[in-house]
């Protein structure tokens, strides 16, 4: 028996991914993750039980969110646009700043946060301990009863298993050279090989460096990678997105800015904006002399990611 499970989760994902990152305190049981989905979508963990972690992470838009900025509790707008929640697993780092190292701590930052679900961890676990369903449920998952232990780790058990693969581009990759319409190998090309650079940012098979850019002028009332670090130079700074899923995750940048990706091309080709000296950003950003016709090529690339 595993933690209170009878077997360990049968994974299903590309070789090439590379193995899942798995805290020996939680491995994956089926019991774990179906009690981490229940959680998921209950709006019993936020402190006036209408807003579930589902509601700020869509499962029909790549677990995103379409609002730029999400509503939280008494209807209080975010700071950031809620990242999507695919492929979770391979991370190690959480959170726009990158100022969480798991997901079983990243799940409390928004429960406990006043501004998304204002709640706290004694009040869900007595309403988790006053359901006998849940109560049942805890017990095959952990042995145990309700309690903040079993609650983390079977969200973030639930979390791990949001995979994405099988895309166009993956078929693509893995050989079948029908996969990609014309246009879209023009726009892989363009994404890879041109002096746009996209690839050197949104590199690997997670489309990502895991890195942190500066994009856009840094706001006074979000410094970004700077809260985590306390260096000035990282302020307005904000993690790399895996693109894996790019078309249904709009809109798009750390405040939801932009929402189709013809307005982040657009951004990129004019070069982006203007930055001030103090905190310039990313060099590899200039104006790029793209047609309409490459502009729509690489769009049809994205969307086959």
């Amino acid at each position: 028996m595993l933690d209170g499970g009878d077997a360990e989760w049968a994974w299903k994902y590309p070789e090439r991914f590379g193995p899942p990152h798995i805290p020996e305190d939680n491995p994956l049981t089926p019991e774990k993750i179906a009690l981490g989905r229940r959680l998921f979508f209950d709006p019993l963990l936020s402190r006036n039980q209408n807003l579930a972690c589902a509601g700020c992470h869509l499962p029909e838009h790549g677990f995103a969110d379409t609002a730029a900025l999400s509503l939280g509790f008494h209807g209080r707008s975010g700071e950031r646009n809620a990242p999507a929640l695919m492929n979770l697993a391979w991370r190690t780092r959480f959170n726009l700043d990158g100022g969480v190292r798991s997901i079983e701590l990243q799940v409390l930052v928004p429960l406990l946060d006043s501004t998304e679900m204002a709640s706290t961890t004694p009040w869900v676990i007595d309403r988790l301990r006053a359901d006998r369903d849940y109560v049942d449920l805890f017990q095959k998952a952990f042995g145990r009863l309700p309690d903040e232990f079993g609650l983390v780790r079977a969200l973030a058990a639930y979390e791990r298993t949001l995979i994405h693969f099988g895309s166009p581009n993956d078929r693509f990759e893995e050989g079948d050279s029908s996969a990609l319409s014309p246009s879209a190998r023009r726009g892989r090309q363009l994404f890879y090989q041109s002096e746009a650079q996209c690839g050197s940012c949104h590199s690997g098979v997670f489309l990502t460096d895991q890195g942190y850019h500066r994009l856009l002028p840094a706001d006074s009332r979000d410094d970004g990678r700077a809260r985590i670090t306390l260096d000035p130079a990282d302020r307005g700074k904000f993690h790399t997105p895996s693109l894996r899923n790019v078309k249904n995750t709009a809109p798009y940048f750390h405040n939801g800015q932009f929402k189709t990706l013809r307005e982040v091309v657009d951004f990129y080709t004019a070069g982006g904006v203007p930055l001030p000296d103090s905190l310039p950003g990313d060099p590899r950003i200039r104006p790029l002399p793209w047609s309409e016709q490459d502009k729509e090529d690489l769009i049809a690339f994205l969307e086959a990611l």
